[in-house]
């Protein structure tokens, strides 16, 4: 039997484009990865994330009308399968711990951590192989 290879999904919610599409860079340098979808605000985030289904969600904390709390809530409990790994510059312990305890799976400091945030959506697509 072939061994198969399919692309984890990821889907990038910040409010800041630039931001976005500076990611949208750094994911092209991750193998096996595909872009599924992107938004700034919870609204278009819960509606677009729930269409696609991604296997991970990079989501910033501070968005245009809420939270990442706020897409925490709507998603975590339909979507239990989805990876949320917070990606921010509001990164205080208090933060931190409210965003585990609301669901995410990892939390990660914009300003020192993206190496280990590309580390963590690396093996997340590295468990997307199939034999």
């Amino acid at each position: 039997m072939n061994d198969v290879r399919q692309a984890a999904t990821v889907f990038i919610v910040d409010d800041s484009a630039p931001l976005r599409e500076s990611l949208k860079l750094y994911l092209a340098d991750v193998g096996n990865v595909s872009l599924v979808g992107e938004a700034g605000s919870v609204h278009a985030a819960v509606a677009d994330i729930t269409a696609q289904a991604p296997d991970c969600v990079v989501l910033d904390f501070q968005l245009l009308d809420g939270t990442a709390l706020d897409v925490l809530r709507a998603l975590r409990r339909t979507s239990p399968e989805i990876e949320f790994l917070i990606f921010t510059s509001h990164s205080s312990q208090q933060v931190r711990d409210v965003c585990l305890q609301a669901g995410a799976s990892h939390f990660f400091d914009k300003a020192t951590e993206i190496d280990a945030m590309l580390g963590v959506i690396t093996a997340i697509a590295s468990r997307k192989h199939v034999s």
